[in-house]
């Protein structure tokens, strides 16, 4: 039983699709949104966008970098991804990002 378990949990990763959110440049953000996407590396994905953020966030003088994804009621996909730097606090915001995405499908 745990064999044919195995074979459906294979075959059912195999074959779903995978989605990639694919970040779009902030406008109107502060500096260091503008900045880490730039240098996010070619792909401009929620965890280039992250790893570079995170360098930010702490120069920034902040402690942690947590990020969520907004999505959309109506058709259940992800619309866009906030990224927040807080201090020691996490009721002390340094500085925040918000990134629209666009989703592509691989199969």
């Amino acid at each position: 039983m745990k064999c044919f378990q195995g074979l459906l949990l294979l075959s059912i990763l195999i074959y779903q699709n995978i989605y990639a959110e694919t970040l779009s440049p902030p406008s109107g953000q502060s500096p260091q949104c503008g900045q880490a996407y730039e240098s996010a590396g070619q792909i401009k994905n929620i965890n280039n966008v992250f790893n570079s953020l995170s360098g930010s966030c702490h120069d920034a003088g902040g402690m942690k970098l947590v990020h969520k994804i907004l999505i959309s009621e109506s058709s259940n996909e992800p619309t866009g991804v906030f990224f927040t730097c807080t201090g020691d606090d996490l009721n002390f915001i340094v500085f925040s990002c918000l990134f629209s995405t666009s989703t592509d499908m691989y199969n």
